[in-house]
């Protein structure tokens, strides 16, 4: 049922194209040619130089095709359709050449190992009196994304036919009565100087041109360069190189110097490469070829100093909290704060998600104090200093993995219910309680001895009226 729901979605898409409902794009760069592996039928990768030859009648097309964007194709299949070109002195024979392909792994390498790729492949048939050469073909191919837009990506491939014959052997004809064939030059391979090409770097493209024509050399040849956009420009103070000449079937080595501005937005970019040139009658022709290049911004992950007490109880619960910023203009991914302090057993990670570009969040943890030898039983040590660590783990837009880590310290002391225990007052001075009665026996004695003396006093005084001084 999936199937057929697919099925009824790319039939749908196709007649809204044909009926201009839905834009078909060329070279739309989710489709790309897997350029590092050997498949069956070929001799060499696309890499170094994988040409089609001719043998039994018939050349073998092979172009394998791999979702470099990973966006997603409806059905998990394209069609492939092939052109050969103008018939006047073609060496196929012509039909209709078309068929579907599903993605499936396919073995590389002679069987090694296996590559989930859409392997386009087509067997042409030749002409009886096909002319040695190397000839352009045209694959066309057609699909659909899962977002449901239609897309058609052009992939030129070139033919050598060396089974046949030579012009001038089969006709007769001489250059002088009958024009040379066009010279080709095209783009053999390319290598970048970074693996990474980071927003506002500079960078180079070694380029290989490749003249197709097994007779005939080209001459003044005249490459001029630029981005597609102004998000990628010239790194030099010209965008043009000069080669004198490419002899036939040889190829000649340029260095493109480029820069991607500061401010350009993280995608793939295409570099535009303009290819003029001469044949020895002096002909002009000028073919246009294109390089992806990916750009990256760089990440600018920031964040405040942890928000922790310099000191805490044993027996507390804690807030521990930081402020996370993304200053880069690229979107951060699955942001997660993690806490590892000694002495502390955390309620859970802080998980932020995906943090855009300009954009800050606090991640807070609650940990609860405990011991410092709480998982060490062998360890008296109990309380004091502790040190640690927050966490940041995140990913960018293409799945890698990054780690921050910052420090984090603090002095665990004593809970708060033994430190007043151990405060009480001290055990010589519980007797102040008996003190009172103390005060109380030395009053009274005091008094005592007061009355004693004030009634000898009143008994001298009466003696002193009754007989006189003079006779006490």
């Amino acid at each position: 049922m999936i199937r057929i729901k697919r099925r009824a979605i790319l039939i749908i898409t196709s007649l809204m194209v044909l009926l201009g409902a839905i834009p078909a794009y060329a070279n739309s760069g989710i489709l790309g040619i897997d350029n590092g592996n050997v498949y069956s039928g070929m001799t060499k990768s696309y890499a170094a130089g994988y040409k089609p030859t001719a043998a039994n009648g018939k050349t073998t097309i092979v172009l394998p095709l791999v979702d470099t964007s990973g966006a997603g194709i409806l059905g998990d299949s394209v069609v492939a359709r092939i052109n050969l070109g103008d018939t006047s002195g073609s060496p196929f024979v012509y039909a209709n050449y078309e068929k579907t392909v599903a993605l499936a792994d396919n073995p590389v390498g002679g069987g090694a190992s296996t590559v989930s790729s859409y392997l386009v492949q087509f067997d042409i048939p030749l002409a009886s009196g096909r002319i040695n050469g190397t000839y352009p073909t045209v694959i066309d191919v057609s699909y659909t994304t899962a977002a449901g837009v239609m897309y058609t990506d052009s992939f030129t491939v070139y033919v050598t036919i060396s089974d046949g014959t030579s012009s001038a052997a089969t006709t007769g004809d001489t250059t002088s009565t009958r024009p040379r064939p066009e010279p080709k030059v095209i783009i053999e391979n390319y290598t970048l100087s970074e693996d990474t090409i980071m927003a506002g770097d500079s960078f180079d493209i070694d380029v290989s041109l490749f003249n197709t024509q097994n007779r005939y050399d080209v001459y003044n040849v005249l490459v001029t360069y630029a981005g597609e956009t102004a998000d990628i420009m010239p790194a030099g103070t010209s965008n043009a190189v000069y080669i004198d000449k490419i002899e036939s079937e040889e190829s000649e080595d340029i260095t493109l110097h480029l820069k991607a501005r500061a401010d350009a937005e993280e995608k793939a970019y295409k570099v535009v490469l303009s290819i003029g040139y001469e044949n020895s009658q002096r002909t002009a022709y000028t073919v246009t070829e294109e390089i992806y290049v990916e750009v990256k911004q760089p990440i600018r992950l920031e964040y405040d100093a942890p928000d922790i007490p310099d000191s805490v109880n044993a027996g507390d619960s804690i807030p521990i909290a930081m402020q996370v910023m993304n200053k880069g203009k690229s979107t951060l991914y699955n942001v997660q704060v993690t806490l590892d302090l000694k002495g502390a057993i955390p309620d859970a990670s802080a998980y932020l998600g995906n943090l855009e570009s300009g954009t800050a969040d606090t991640a807070e943890i609650y940990a609860f104090i405990s011991t410092l030898n709480m998982d060490d039983s062998s360890s008296d040590e109990m309380y004091g200093y502790t040190s640690g660590q927050m966490v940041i783990t995140y990913e960018d837009a293409y799945g890698n993995p990054f780690e921050e880590t910052i420090p984090v310290e603090t002095v665990i002391e004593k809970p708060i219910f033994e430190s007043l225990y151990t405060e009480e007052p001290a055990e010589e001075e519980k007797p102040k309680a008996g003190q009172w009665w103390v005060s109380i026996i030395i009053l009274a004695a005091i008094g005592a001895g007061l009355y004693g003396y004030s009634s000898y006093k009143r008994k001298i005084d009466k003696l002193k009226r009754e007989y006189g001084d003079e006779d006490l």
